[in-house]
């Protein structure tokens, strides 16, 4: 299965078992969104480098038990 395609809880399940970097999910999910984004143009910008800054980290917390609930989960702003 390709990691875009898991559901947040499965996501996160995989996050927590450390079975799935946030860094290869985010990877995964903005590869995907090259892939589909000319035909589909739900975004009005992707900021690529922000993410995977923001997935090491989180991979940094979840290695070091202190993400929260949603930490390592690349989730889209609608602000």
């Amino acid at each position: 299965m390709d990691l875009y395609n898991l559901t947040l809880q499965q996501a996160k399940d995989k996050l927590t078992a450390r079975e799935i970097t946030s860094v290869a999910l985010t990877e995964s999910i903005l590869d995907r969104i090259e892939q589909v984004e000319g035909r589909v143009k739900a975004y009005l910008s992707l900021h690529k480098e922000q993410a995977m800054a923001a997935a090491e980290a989180a991979d940094i917390k979840l290695e070091a038990g202190q993400g929260g609930m949603l930490c390592g989960l690349p989730l889209l702003s609608l602000i």
